[in-house]
């Protein structure tokens, strides 16, 4: 009876480690879908933050034709009162030499152009570039930087949306 007892806990244990193995990641798995924000969420979920609370953030570039791709961090950083962000660039690949690098302090939803609104700019630099110390302010009122945009520069507006700026690619911001 013992043996029987043995035999049954034993399958019972193979069965359960079989049907633990089973659940696990291969590695092999379809990828899942990231819980990136939009440009409007991203917007949304910086309504009612204090910009003197923030410290880091982080996004992901997403670009219409997918062929920029990339992660920034921000960490903040205080300067004589004012709330900077330090930008850094992480496996940053765009098929460009130079872009101009900007963030967004009001809602821009999908708008192609960088040209209006409050915003902020760091200029041009090099898509080599790594990271950028105090970039721009993090906010201005009650309005926080919520996403980074990359641009092209055309000014003689010869882009199909008539752009001074053309967004080539933003990474909606999420504030830890």
């Amino acid at each position: 009876m013992r043996t029987f007892s043995n035999l049954l806990a034993a399958s019972a244990a193979l069965a359960l480690l079989a049907t633990i193995t089973a659940c696990t990641s291969t590695g092999h798995d379809p990828e899942v879908p990231s819980e990136r924000p939009t440009s409007q969420e991203s917007a949304l979920s910086v309504e009612g933050l204090n910009p003197n609370e923030l410290q880091y953030a982080t996004g992901d570039f997403i670009s219409p034709d997918g062929r920029i791709t990339g992660e920034v961090k921000i960490a903040v950083t205080e300067v004589n009162g004012l709330r900077l962000a330090d930008l850094e660039f992480v496996n940053l690949s765009a098929p460009y030499e130079t872009l101009g690098i900007g963030g967004s302090l009001a809602p821009r939803g999908d708008d192609p152009c960088f040209d209006a609104g409050l915003r902020a700019s760091a200029g041009e630099w090099p898509v080599t570039t790594t990271s950028i110390p105090m970039a721009m302010e993090i906010s201005s009122g009650s309005r926080i930087l919520h996403e980074i945009v990359l641009y092209e520069s055309f000014y003689n507006y010869e882009n199909e949306h008539s752009c001074t700026h053309l967004v080539v690619a933003r990474a909606p911001l999420t504030w830890e």
